[in-house]
């Protein structure tokens, strides 16, 4: 087993990464276990759907 692991560690401002940003947020509403989605929230996908609208 290869166990030789490789990082790549990049800034992402926060400005640049809205959906990121939102489920960050949604995780720090109260709630105090593990969240786990089957589909994309409705407010990430609503930033997803505008971040694909601009580029």
């Amino acid at each position: 087993m290869n166990t030789e692991w490789r990082w790549l560690i990049r800034h992402v401002p926060r400005e640049d990464n809205y959906v990121a940003d939102c489920i960050a947020k949604l995780s720090s509403e109260g709630r105090t276990c593990l969240q786990v989605y089957d589909e994309c929230p409705h407010v990430a996908s609503k930033i997803l759907i505008q971040d694909k609208a601009i580029k």
